[in-house]
């Protein structure tokens, strides 16, 4: 049983997550705070595995901030941004600093529930929109420049669906989380399949993989 503290200065946004994900078999929601001054109160008394936290607060401390005091006192916790901020910077800073997890607040909660199950496991889980932030972030250079032409020429929702096709997210599920049709997602993976010259969705993913848009061992 993976336990879960929710933190997040929206008590609407807060109520709304552990509600989906109290009816979860394989999670506890513990708690539930709006300060981070709250959140590293609670974790001096209460045992958690996964915090699911804003970037952005109402406070004194960003969520960056709360990542930092977190991981020194409590080096084994899983940190997941569930937020709306998507700023290179603010992404960047975030990984840096040790967090497993990058979520969209523009997906819902069972981005998060994903993703939450995919940090317990050891291993990173972000939004699609966020590949290339963080590729950067963890070699510490632009991977860009390593990327062949190909690459280079896809558009970003283009590089969102061949991340979301490396992990093996059927058509229709890849255009519910895009918002748009199913034939615009069988467009975009044409499109894919001539500008990398593959023939179907394992090239697609060959390329994701080879060239770091996506851990090979993410489910």
């Amino acid at each position: 049983m993976t336990n879960i503290l929710i933190l997040d200065d929206h008590p609407i946004v807060v109520s709304g997550l552990a509600l989906y994900l109290q009816n979860k078999d394989d999670l506890t929601v513990v708690g539930k705070v709006h300060s981070p001054h709250d959140a590293i109160q609670f974790l001096r008394t209460q045992p958690v595995d996964v915090l699911v936290s804003d970037m952005h607060l109402d406070s004194d401390l960003t969520g960056t901030d709360v990542l930092v005091r977190i991981k020194q006192a409590h080096p084994s916790i899983k940190v997941v941004f569930y937020t709306m901020i998507e700023k290179n910077n603010d992404v960047r800073e975030a990984i840096l600093a040790g967090a497993e997890g990058y979520v969209l607040k523009k997906y819902d909660a069972d981005e998060v529930y994903r993703a939450i199950r995919t940090v317990r496991h050891n291993k990173q889980y972000y939004s699609p929109e966020l590949v290339h932030i963080l590729v950067r972030a963890s070699s510490g250079a632009d991977a860009r420049d390593e990327e062949p032409q190909a690459l280079r020429n896809l558009t970003n929702r283009e590089r969102e669906v061949m991340v979301l096709i490396a992990r093996d997210v059927p058509n229709g599920e890849i255009a519910q989380k895009l918002s748009v049709s199913e034939s615009t997602i069988n467009s975009h993976r044409a499109n894919l399949m001539q500008k990398l010259d593959v023939r179907s969705n394992v090239g697609i993913a060959h390329f994701a993989f080879k060239y770091g848009l996506i851990d090979s061992t993410i489910n």
